[in-house]
């Protein structure tokens, strides 16, 4: 008999792939008996209580994280670092608090460094504990590793064979303790509900998913309307923004959503005969877990995405395109020959992020 515990779960809100990959997290957990209690802010924290309406979601205090609106993502991290640690400390602070009034046992924090505490196992989901920097590599790496070694566990969502999807970005693991290859962790990982109401694209499409801060997600999203406008194709766009009311129809060939919920995403993406997103590493888990390939545009200037898209298409998984050289007609072109080799991953299970969370 499991002895249930109460479990705090919190990922970061950059984007919604942080929240989302807790997804098949937070049903395992639930269906073990397991009192579960969510935090996050933003975006996630929308996306969390519409995912979990019966759950509980504190708001956390905001890393307030944003994209410059030029390539030079290293030099604002930099800069954007003391308000970062801020947030760190205010979160370390509120967890305290969270930890004594619910009684907390075991912590789940994706992401998010404050959410470590004494009197709870402390776990934090990462797939970068290598940090790719062009500058102060070396003082970045020791600081955000130090981060790291505060929990019980570093979980890193990915498989450790072959340098997994994540390549360098996890593989080798140095200077760490506790870490555990827990394999691919998906929204899409489990059986998805599909009694919510759907849009229904009655013709073939392309879907462009947008994602991340501002201003790149704007960014992007103007180019795609842009591009879209001449095309012969419907396409498909959804904004990744958490809105309420009806999708929004634009121009004859474009229809626009601003917000889709897991099981509308998963409709989507499936019945797509092509798919256009970032290279973020959430969104690459969910392509590899509906086996279904795609065009990756990494946002401008973030390494991480940037390399992501370089290793996988050399991997013959995905077509990487840069923003700058961006033509959607000639990149659908191609992408209609594009063969992905899906095969090398097809023996990889996740026996080992199942035994974990059935023995937390």
């Amino acid at each position: 008999m499991i002895n249930t515990k109460t479990i705090f779960i919190a990922p970061l809100n950059w984007g919604l792939g942080h929240a989302t990959r807790c997804i098949p997290i937070i049903n395992h957990l639930k269906n073990l008996g397991h009192k579960i209690i969510l935090g996050s802010d933003g975006g996630a924290f929308q996306l969390l209580q519409l995912e979990f309406p019966g759950l509980p979601v504190v708001k956390l205090p905001g890393y307030d994280i944003t994209y410059p609106d030029n390539d030079r993502f290293t030099l604002h991290m930099i800069q954007s670092s003391p308000k970062i640690l801020s947030a760190i400390r205010q979160e370390k602070k509120e967890l305290g608090r969270i930890v004594k009034e619910h009684c907390i046992d075991v912590i789940i924090s994706d992401n998010r460094y404050g959410m470590f505490h004494k009197n709870a196992k402390s776990i934090i989901i990462t797939h970068q504990p290598n940090i790719l920097a062009p500058v102060f590599s070396t003082l970045v790496s020791s600081i955000h590793k130090n981060f790291l070694n505060k929990f019980d566990e570093i979980w890193i969502p990915d498989i450790e064979k072959m340098n997994g999807l994540s390549g360098q970005l996890s593989h080798p693991v140095k200077g760490l303790r506790n870490v555990k290859y827990v394999g691919i962790l998906s929204r899409f990982s489990q059986p998805v509900e599909t009694n919510s109401p759907q849009k229904k694209i009655n013709k073939p499409y392309i879907l462009a998913i947008l994602s991340g801060p501002e201003p790149q997600r704007s960014i992007f999203e103007h180019l795609i309307i842009k591009q879209a406008k001449s095309l012969d194709h419907h396409v498909v766009i959804v904004g990744g923004q958490y809105q309420t009311g009806k999708p929004l129809d634009m121009a004859n060939n474009l229809t626009y959503i601003p917000f889709a919920s897991g099981a509308q995403l998963h409709g989507l993406i499936t019945h797509s005969t092509a798919c256009i997103s970032r290279s973020g590493y959430s969104s690459i888990m969910d392509y590899m877990t509906l086996r279904k390939s795609a065009i990756i545009v990494p946002t401008p200037g973030q390494i991480e995405q940037e390399y992501l898209a370089d290793h996988l298409s050399q991997k013959g998984l995905f077509m990487a395109v840069s923003q700058k050289k961006f033509n959607l007609k000639e990149t659908l072109g191609s992408f209609k020959t594009f063969q992905p080799n899906f095969k090398i991953f097809d023996s990889f299970k996740n026996e080992l992020f199942y035994d974990l969370l059935n023995n937390i």
